[in-house]
Parts: C-alpha cells; structure tokens; sequence
C-alpha cells in the first residue's frame, strides 16, 4: 500500500527557502517501501525534476519525480488519495507507482523506470510510419480506457508522458489525474491557471463546459496520433493562450495538407477524434485506435469504388469499313422490320 510521508532523511536537509538544492546525486530518500538513492538526474520539467534512483532493497533503477514547487497541507491530503487511487491502476501500458513521499510540502513519487525515454524523444523527425503509429495509439487507449474504468482521467496525455520500452508504449504521469464524478485542484499545475497542456488539451478543458468526461482523453490521444502521423500539431500560437483560443474557435487543419501520403480515411478518423463537441467523437479510446488501425491497414475500404462504364465505340472491335458499312445497313433493315411489324399489330386489326 501506498503512503505519503514526512521524512527527516538526508535530503530534507537540501531543502531551503522551499525549494531543493539542484544537486540531489548521492542524497537518500526514505519512503514508506524502501531507501532511494539518487543516481542520476534525467529530464528538468515545468513542475517537476526527474531523477533516476537506486532502490536499495530491491537492487534496482527506479525513476523519482520531484516536485518544484511547495504544497499545502490540504493539496498534500488530496495528493495521497490520488497516490491510493492509482497505485491500482495494475496494466502492462501504465506506469507502476512503488512510493510516494513528501519532503517538507514537496512532493516526490517513486515510480518505474524506463531508459528509453519517451514518444516526444522520437518526435521532431517528420511523419512516423504508420504502422508504428496504429501500436503505439492502440496500446495507450487500452491504458486509457481502462484508467477509465477505474473511475480515473489523466487530463495530460502527450508525448512527453508516454514512455516507450522495448516497443510497448506505457502511459505515466497521472499527477493532475481527475476522479470522475468528483472535483481535483489544479495543485499539480503550480500557479497556473489551466490543467494540462494547452497544444494537447481538449476544448472542454479550456472553457470548463460540458463536463469534462473521458471524452477528454480521447481527444488528447487522437492530438498525439495528428502530431505522429503529420509532425505537426493541429493547433499552434506564439501563446498558451493563443493556442487554447485555437483549441475552441478553429477547426483542425487536414492532415493530407501536412502529409500528402495520410489517406482520406485515415485523416476522417483523426478529425473525428478531434471533434470539438464530446459527443461527436468515438465512444472510446479503444473505438478510436480501432477505427484507426481499421484505416491504416485498409486505406480504401470506406471509399466506394468508382467503376468506368465504356461506351459503345470501346465495346465494339475496330471494323474494316465494308464492315461497318454492312452494320450500318443490317440495323437500317431491323429497324425498318420491326416498325413494319409493330404498326400491323398495332392498327392491321
């Protein structure tokens, strides 16, 4: 079982005017399962810095995320009932979580790690391959819906928080994760006014109507397939706030404009996922990443086939012109014959 707890480790010390020292190589955490030894910084976040460690008692590399900013009491509570929440989210696409610890109001969660890095490492370089595209999003909705069907929405899905181990996509980083049917503070987003990230929010985030539902996660995952499939993301600005204007007023630029090798199929998929209203997308992650894999792997199966009928010249053979003479003169006769023979049974009685 999880638990948060007040430590006086050793990195308690590093503390100072609330925030920890940049320095933490060497220094030890204790939790509630274990001493972690920070090994190596990784990667330096917004909120957050992540470290890989060294849990003692199991001989092995875990990765900690450390909080940048202090919390409050009553945001520390909410954060252990998140923690409870989660570590029961037990799925081969999402992260595990082993700890999770409170230094002095800053927070740190002990997690899995994985040295590979994740999906924003391997983005950047132009469309990816299709097919990589169809795994990667069909293995994170199977994470998402059944997040879902614990009662949890992440609210930030993106590259940077999905993770990428030897082919299998693992989706991590649930810290601003919303129970459904009750109400999260924005505590994990430090002072910011908005929860997520504003290229990969849904339009409901922005605006707070309607209800932000698991629908919310299906549109951020379908942003991520936009960004695979085209190298670019729907909406941009020079602002947050330019870009979540973007999210609600303009409509997403088809994708066969950034990749003319996208299909119309495929591209009907995608934008259906980034439908403004909840109710216009998939009913699903998994509907999405279906109906997408569907297009990717039959590109032309839900475009009717036009078929050419020929004309008269194209069905004849080429005649000699005795030939065509003779023709010409047989349906002249056969004509003739059958008017003949209409009008006697018609007016002969």
């Amino acid at each position: 079982m999880i638990q948060t707890m007040y430590n006086n480790d050793p990195l308690s010390a590093d503390l100072a005017n609330g925030e920890l020292s940049p320095d933490l190589i060497g220094k030890q955490i204790a939790g509630e399962r274990g001493t972690y030894v920070i090994d190596k910084h990784i990667a330096r976040g917004t909120r957050s810095n992540l470290y890989r460690a060294i849990w003692r008692e199991s001989e092995r590399y875990v990765c900690a995320k450390i909080l940048t900013f202090q919390m409050s009491a009553r945001d520390i509570k909410q954060m252990q009932r998140e923690e409870f929440a989660l570590s029961s989210l037990n799925h081969p696409n999402i992260i595990r979580i082993h700890d999770a610890i409170a230094l002095g109001g800053i927070h740190c969660t002990i997690m899995d790690y994985y040295p590979e890095g994740s999906l924003a490492d391997k983005l950047g370089h132009g469309p990816m391959n299709l097919l990589e595209v169809g795994s990667i999003v069909e293995q994170i909705a199977g994470a998402v819906d059944f997040a879902h069907s614990k009662g949890i929405i992440h609210q930030d899905i993106k590259p940077a928080n999905i993770l990428i181990h030897q082919g299998r996509a693992v989706l991590s980083d649930f810290g601003i994760a919303r129970v459904i049917g009750e109400h999260i503070a924005t505590r994990a987003t430090g002072q910011d006014s908005y929860v997520g990230t504003p290229s990969y929010m849904s339009p409901e985030q922005v605006t707070g109507y309607p209800t932000i539902g698991t629908a919310t996660d299906q549109y951020s995952l379908a942003v991520v397939a936009y960004e695979m499939l085209t190298g670019r993301l729907p909406h941009s600005g020079d602002t947050p706030l330019a870009i979540l204007y973007s999210k609600v007023e303009n409509p997403a630029p088809r994708l066969s404009r950034l990749n003319p090798n996208i299909s119309p199929s495929v591209e009907q998929v995608v934008l259906k996922g980034l439908a403004k209203s909840p109710n216009k997308r998939f009913k699903s992650a998994t509907g999405f990443a279906m109906a997408l894999n569907e297009a990717i792997r039959f590109p032309n199966k839900s475009r009717p086939q036009l078929v050419k009928h020929k004309t008269f010249p194209e069905i004849l053979p080429k005649l000699s012109a005795r030939e065509g003479l003779f023709l010409v003169f047989l349906c002249a006769f056969l004509g003739s014959f059958f008017g003949t023979l209409l009008a006697v049974l018609m007016f002969g009685s």
